[in-house]
Formats: structure tokens, sequence, C-alpha cells
């Protein structure tokens, strides 16, 4: 059997918001999306740079205690090509993509604060605050629903919601051997953000190939995913 010499795995990544009328809501196991339906997207962004953003780990101690704040729910809609499955209980001991990421869990206080340090960034030019409320998504927009916006104005709570409604990124893989053909790849695939899944990659010259991964928003312009 001969072997495969893999010289670049290419991903592109890109924040993307799917509008309820184009993409309805579907339980999460059942590929929806025909056709390219008209996406808002933002610019293309770094999948591997963290930088000064908050760092993804595993919870190493009991959280402060925070209300109960009720969760909102969630499109998870997704591409053709991609099926959901969910991740693993525990870290894969050779960092797979079966490992489990959990956000740490935002409390009221953080919130809280936050929300106070993010009114006075200038939001021409997103500063840490907006970075970790966006770091914390889905549990920032809870808070937003139960709670309010609010020492928010009214140009600091657009931005942040509008960006909060990016749920989505359109992923793209290439698989190049190392004579510099392409051996497999995966076309713009929208899938939700910090759901693993796996892809059906279209082969050439080459037998049939799956990838699975997650990808997770941890800031304004920085996604991290593993594959």
């Amino acid at each position: 059997m001969a072997l495969l010499a893999i010289a670049t795995l290419a991903i592109g990544v890109s924040l993307i918001r799917i509008p309820e009328d184009v993409l309805p809501g579907k339980p999460p196991s059942v590929p929806c999306i025909s056709g390219q339906p008209h996406l808002s997207r933002l610019p293309q962004t770094d999948s591997r740079t963290v930088g000064d953003h908050p760092q993804l780990r595993l919870p190493t101690r009991r959280p402060p205690k925070a209300l109960d704040v009720p969760t909102l729910q969630r499109n998870f809609t997704h591409g053709e090509r991609a099926e959901f499955h969910p991740h693993g209980e525990t870290v894969c001991a050779s960092g797979c993509a079966l490992s489990r990421h959990p956000t740490e869990r935002l409390t009221d206080p953080q919130f809280e604060q936050l929300l106070a340090d993010y009114a006075v960034e200038h939001t021409a030019e997103p500063g840490r605050a907006l970075e970790t409320l966006l770091y914390y998504g889905p549990q920032t927009a809870a808070r937003l629903a139960h709670f309010g916006v609010g020492p928010l104005d009214s140009q600091h709570a657009a931005l942040l919601q509008d960006e909060l409604a990016y749920e989505h990124v359109d992923l793209s893989l290439r698989v190049v051997d190392e004579a510099g053909a392409v051996r497999a790849s995966l076309p713009p695939t929208a899938v939700p953000l910090d759901r693993r899944h796996e892809f059906r990659l279209e082969p050439h010259n080459l037998q049939p190939l799956i990838a699975s991964g997650t990808v997770k928003r941890v800031g304004h312009k920085h996604l991290w995913t593993r594959l």
C-alpha cells in the first residue's frame, strides 16, 4: 500500500452569520444547507494565533457561584459535508480532535466587570473586554438577554450584539502532497462554533478521507481550531 506524504494541510476559516430566514434551526445531525445561501461574513481570521487573548484550558477548580441564567436556543445548522459528532468525555492524551475543549463558566461578577470595562473601550479599536465577552460567546449572549446591557450605550451594545450573532464559521481544507498536488479538499462548509463535526473531503486520485474537529472563537478576529 502506498503512503500519502502530506506536505501541507491548508485550513481556511472565517466567521459567518446565517440568517434565520435562510437556514432555520434544525437538529444538529440533519444536513440542511443546499446551494449557496447569502451569508454575512467577517474577514478571514487567524485560526492559530491566540496571543494575549483568553487561553483555552480545562477548569482546575470549582468556579465562583453564579446565578442560573436560561440558555438561549442556538442555531446548529451545518453544511451538507459536515456531520455532528460529540466530543469525548476527557482530553485525549494524544491531543486528537476528539478532545473536549470546554469554556470556563462566566460568573456574574466577571460579566458585570467586563461590561463596565467594555463601556469605556473605543468601539473602533476593540479591547480586551470585548475580546473576552466574545470568547464566552453564548454565555455572554444569555446574560445580555437576561440582565440587559447594563452600562453600555447604544453604540457599544449594538457592536457587541452584532458580533455575538456570528455563531458559525465557513471551514475549508486542502490536503497537499509533497509534489504540490491537492489530494483531498473540503469546499467552504458552514459549521457552528464549539461543536465537533466530521467532514467528508472530496478526494482527488485518493481513497475517501474524513476529517473531524472543532472551531472556537477566542477573540474579536481570532479563531482556534483542532482537527
